[in-house]
């Protein structure tokens, strides 16, 4: 599935500029979930144009999501309650992106990411770990590691 967004403005209306940017990238997720749920091929090429925020302006940009699942073993924490995926994605909120325990014990999400290098880790019960099935590690400013995947362009 290919989806196409304007990067500042499909996530949300422009009237609704007080949402912060979590409740905005949810919303998106939410509406490129429900398309994919019905079989909708979503591709929007946006007009280009000129949006002033806060007296500046910018020109919105296009971007092409690409659907990323991602995976924690059950068995690396086998009494965990919640598990999220965290990064510069979501904001770092835990809250934003929790996975779904499977039949197997293992916990999984499909999130909508743009191309190029991301950077996360799992957040479970608060504590975090790394992705086991990471692409590389990358060190982080607390002397810890994040992991990292690359994400291909749609297509």
């Amino acid at each position: 599935m290919q989806i196409g967004i304007d990067s500042f403005a499909a996530a949300f209306d422009e009237s609704s500029l007080a949402v912060n940017a979590s409740d905005r990238l949810r919303n998106l997720v939410e509406q490129i979930e429900h398309a994919d749920q019905v079989g909708l091929d979503v591709f929007g090429v946006w007009a280009a144009r000129d949006l002033s925020y806060g007296g500046t302006t910018m020109r919105r940009a296009f971007t092409s999501l690409t659907a990323v699942t991602l995976r924690f073993p059950g068995s690396l924490a086998p009494g965990a309650r919640r598990v999220a995926v965290v990064g510069p994605f979501n904001g770092w909120g835990p809250t934003v992106h929790p996975l779904a325990r499977t039949m197997g014990g293992d916990w999984t999400i499909t999130i909508y990411l743009p191309p190029g290098r991301v950077i996360y880790h799992f957040d479970v019960d608060g504590a975090a770990w790394l992705d086991p099935h990471d692409e590389g590690r990358i060190l982080n400013a607390w002397g810890s590691e994040y992991s990292v995947r690359y994400v291909d362009s749609p297509g």
